[in-house]
């Protein structure tokens, strides 16, 4: 285990805690800022989080960039991996597009995109009129928007609709749903996980757990069982 090694580094558990935060990026712990202006839910709450192996990631979602983070141990699930484009795209059209597929592909079929993904609004919306008559206007210029997220994919066609993804990847028995995740401004670009039921899967890690597992790791072994010391931190929990 790469951390329990990295913990051996250092002379004592409390520098090892003090530099947590120049640590080597860990799935087996990911971190969510406190504080976080990102949607999602808490884990005292119970409804999906969002996590990074990044602490700089995390702790963008912070007030300002500077908030702290709070540190999870990942227990073992079922991932949904949309960092896979081909299957994000398949997500995409299963969950966002749906019935309306292709319908929608008829209509783009009638019409120019040009070679980065644009569609022109007002011609689709005209040709959308002919393919769906009994739609109102608000519902053809949701399939507008659908149908340009769909042939400008990226990161935001994710991001949109992330509700609706969650609720498909629930229903369809995932722990969690790893994407490539960026901050704000852009500029930082990093895995991210959205953990559906955290009080499942998840075990809050505290500055004393962390010397718990220092205290282990100087012991001698490469190995840590994480999913073991886990359960151990996990069954000491005061139930919320």
């Amino acid at each position: 285990e790469p951390l329990a090694q990295e913990a051996r580094k250092y002379k004592s558990a409390e520098e090892f805690v003090k530099n947590i935060d120049n640590l080597p990026e860990s799935d087996l712990i990911m971190h969510r800022g406190e504080g976080v202006v990102s949607s999602g839910g808490t884990f005292e709450s119970g409804k999906p989080i969002f996590l990074s192996p990044s602490r700089e990631l995390a702790r963008s979602f912070t007030t300002e960039g500077k908030g702290e983070i709070k540190s999870f141990i990942v227990g073992k699930g079922k991932t949904l991996d949309l960092t896979n484009e081909r299957t994000a795209k398949d997500i995409y059209d299963r969950v966002v597009l749906g019935a309306d597929k292709s319908k929608i592909q008829q209509v783009l079929n009638q019409m120019e995109v040009s070679r980065y993904g644009d569609v022109n609004y007002n011609t689709f919306i005209e040709k959308a009129k002919q393919v769906f008559p009994k739609k109102s206007e608000k519902e053809l210029i949701n399939l507008y928007i659908k149908a340009s997220a769909r042939t400008q994919f990226g990161r935001a066609s994710i991001y949109n609709n992330w509700d609706k993804i969650i609720d498909y990847a629930k229903n369809e028995g995932y722990d969690y749903v790893s994407h490539t995740g960026e901050d704000f401004m852009q500029t930082l670009v990093a895995k991210e996980v959205v953990a559906i039921n955290p009080q499942k899967t998840l075990t809050p890690l505290s500055k004393s757990q962390l010397t718990d597992f220092y205290n282990q790791a100087v012991k001698g072994s490469d190995k840590i069982p994480v999913q073991e010391f886990a359960n151990k931190v996990r069954a000491e929990l005061v139930e919320i």
